[in-house]
This record gives C-alpha cells, structure tokens and sequence, in this order.
C-alpha cells in the first residue's frame, strides 16, 4: 500500500503468498522517472525479488534471514548507499525486520537472558518455526519460560534496531541532507502480548 498508493482492495495483495502485479505503478517507478535515484533494503521475505518488491528501484538489496548477518544490517547497506547518492534527490525505503524472528543472539546474551537456566525450545533462529508448530499442534507446549525468552529475544531486537536507526541517521546528519529530508518511520503490525501464539 505505502509503495503503490492503492489500498489492498486495488494492488491485490491480500495474503502472504501474493505477488506484486506488474501492471502497477509503484512509487519507485514515479521516482525514476522525476530523476530521483531510488533504492530499497529489506530484510523481510514478503518483500524480496520473489514477491515481485525488487522492480523499478536503481539498487535493490534483500537480506535472507538465513544469512549470518545480522538484520540489522540494511540500515548498514542503506547508509554506504545514501552517502553515495549525497548530491542526489533520493527516495531510500528500508524495511527492517525489527521485533520479528529470526533474532541475532550471542552466546553471551543468550546466557543473561531471563528466565536464568532456560532449557526450552525458543532458539532465537528457529522459533518462527517452533511459534508456527505450537500455533499449528493441539499438543505442543508453550510454557511461560518460552514466553519469557520469547519477549527478551524482542527486547534485544528491538534495541539493536533502534541503535541501527541511530546510526543510519547520523549518517543523514553527516551528508547534510537531514534539513530537507522527510523521515518516515512506521509499524505493519502490532504484536498482542496476550496472544496465546505471539508472531503468528
């Protein structure tokens, strides 16, 4: 909706397996043709070359959440790209996985984490899956321990994607170009603390 102007209704993507139409005019496109160089980084797979997300943008990067960087690195990529396209118009979409898993943990971190001496099945790469099984499974279990180290591993994101943002932004600060620049920042979904299944 954001990069096409069209509610659901008219771009047609109403579930997670659709795919961008490419009769569409998205605004990537409208920027190209006005001459303002545009890119996109995304960490999420609903929006990567698969689903249609990679057309009309000068530079496209997807980040695999099976990859050993960490998600946090768009915001990384974004920044080496504007500093690049400085002198530019510029439109820059990053999309962040944030909260969602898969997490980044160190072994460290994980150590720390409450609840002390977990021993459940919330591995901070594998628990889309596990979430996605119990949500699935009559007989699966998710135990309060679970759903503490499920809200730390959240936690931990969501402070390491507020430092990425940081960063990001100082680097608009320093290309001096954060005066006549328009900072969007916003949220696809609101996850229910009370939910039986988080993330699912």
């Amino acid at each position: 909706t954001i990069l096409t102007g069209l509610p659901a209704t008219g771009h047609g993507i109403t579930s997670t397996l659709a795919k961008l139409p490419a009769q569409l005019t998205t605004l990537a496109g409208c920027a190209k043709q006005g001459g303002v160089s545009a890119a996109m980084f995304t960490a999420n797979p609903t929006t990567s070359a698969a689903y249609g997300f990679d057309r009309d943008w000068n530079a496209f990067r997807y980040l695999d959440p099976t990859d050993a960087a960490p998600a946090t690195r768009i915001f990384d990529d974004a920044a080496e790209w504007l500093q690049k396209h400085s002198n530019d118009r510029f439109l820059l979409v990053i999309h962040a996985r944030a909260g969602h898993p898969p997490w980044d943990a160190l072994r460290e971190e994980l150590k720390e984490m409450p609840p002390q001496s977990y021993s459940g099945s919330m591995d901070p790469k594998m628990a889309g899956d596990f979430l996605f099984r119990v949500h699935k499974s009559k007989n699966a279990r998710f135990t309060d321990a679970d759903r503490t180290r499920l809200w730390a591993l959240h936690a931990l994101a969501v402070r390491a994607h507020d430092a990425a943002l940081g960063r990001f932004l100082n680097t608009l600060r320093s290309t001096h170009r954060d005066e006549d620049t328009a900072i969007l920042v916003t949220s696809d979904v609101g996850v229910d603390t009370a939910a039986h299944v988080p993330f699912v």
